[in-house]
């Protein structure tokens, strides 16, 4: 569920934990979908132009693991 983008706290719900801290403790995701997340959370805050992605000033500003 949570690879398919449902919400932690939906999660928890549907399984009936007390606490989002019990689903955290059996939640895991694929380093694939991480990467996904990551780029879309990229792109999304640090927009660039197409011709202009690798520039001095934008490298500086944001992590290089976060440059996919």
């Amino acid at each position: 569920m949570l690879e398919a983008g449902v919400p932690l706290v939906v999660i928890k719900n549907f399984l009936g934990h007390a606490s989002l801290q019990s689903t955290q403790i059996y939640a895991e995701i694929s380093q694939n979908t991480m990467d996904k997340h990551l780029k879309e959370w990229n792109e999304k805050w640090f927009p660039s132009n197409v011709g202009e992605r690798k520039t001095s000033q934008t490298s500086n500003r944001v992590p290089e693991f976060l440059n996919c």
